[in-house]
């Protein structure tokens, strides 16, 4: 795994890992488990797996791109993060491409 992907996903995770702390917390805060608290972990650990299957798939897009000459702008300004990954993967592929001039697919 690229050292770049390995950080985004490690502070994906990361994040996911306070916030689900911070839900598990007010379980015990009152004593009793609230099944609503549970629903809602359970919630947020379902949208931190398709947010690191995202990641990866982007990563993988940026580096498909690349190997065809294609820069893709969408993932800049749509992507939930902002094209981190899709860059990275991009930049990841173009040491061994080496593209001068990628054609720009506009947003």
């Amino acid at each position: 795994m690229n050292d770049e992907l390995k950080r985004i996903l490690e502070q994906l995770i990361q994040s996911c890992e306070r916030i689900k702390s911070a839900f598990r917390d007010l379980e015990f805060e009152g004593g009793d488990v609230d099944a609503h608290l549970v629903n809602i972990i359970a919630d947020i650990e379902k949208e931190c797996q398709r947010r690191i299957q995202m990641t990866i798939d982007n990563y993988n897009v940026g580096r498909q791109d690349c190997q065809i000459g294609v820069f893709d702008k969408w993932y800049t300004k749509h992507a939930e993060d902002d094209g981190l990954a899709y860059n990275a993967g991009w930049k990841k592929e173009n040491e061994r491409v080496k593209n001068k001039e990628p054609r720009i697919v506009e947003a």
